[in-house]
């Protein structure tokens, strides 16, 4: 039953509570709304973010015109995983404009064995192309799973960064 909150500061010291952004509400998130990242897609605020329902995850999206209201697209939820992951093993969406592209970080396990990111790519940050995976661990010891992963420049490197779930339990 996760929810997201959402709070705004104008100094980044003090915060004002601004209440519930996301709730679970509909068939593909109705067990919680996990986590996710924030882009402002053609001028939209736009949330991406994991659903979750006993039937696994899913990458789902909302906008809002306001930062306070926000709109959910089941239209734009992508339900299936890839083949060899798990619905169960697919969730924390990061999502980055590069060149002109719109591209998406997801982490995952490789048959619930070993963690890895997926790469997806979009020119209008709503319909998504898989490219398959960007990492997979190259052992067990680096975990089975990888989470909330984060993929972005650094002068002339990439850095890509990744919670590890060591163990299934």
């Amino acid at each position: 039953n996760i929810h997201w909150g959402h709070a705004s500061s104008v100094d980044l010291v003090q915060w004002v509570d601004e209440g519930i952004a996301l709730a679970p509400s509909n068939e593909w998130d109705s067990a919680g709304c996990f986590s996710g990242c924030f882009a402002v897609v053609n001028g939209m605020p736009t949330l991406y973010y994991t659903g979750h329902t006993a039937r696994g995850q899913a990458q789902c999206v909302a906008t809002s015109d306001d930062l306070h209201h926000w709109t959910k697209h089941p239209e734009r939820t992508m339900a299936t995983p890839p083949p060899g992951v798990e619905a169960h093993d697919f969730r924390d969406p990061y999502v980055f404009q590069h060149h002109g592209q719109w591209l998406m970080v997801v982490g995952a396990s490789d048959q619930h064995e070993r963690g890895q990111v997926l790469l997806y790519q979009s020119t209008d940050g709503a319909d998504w192309h898989y490219l398959g995976p960007l990492f997979t661990a190259p052992n067990l010891q680096l975990g089975v799973m990888w989470e909330c992963p984060n993929l972005f420049p650094l002068g002339k490197h990439w850095v890509l960064t990744v919670s590890c779930w060591q163990g299934s339990g």
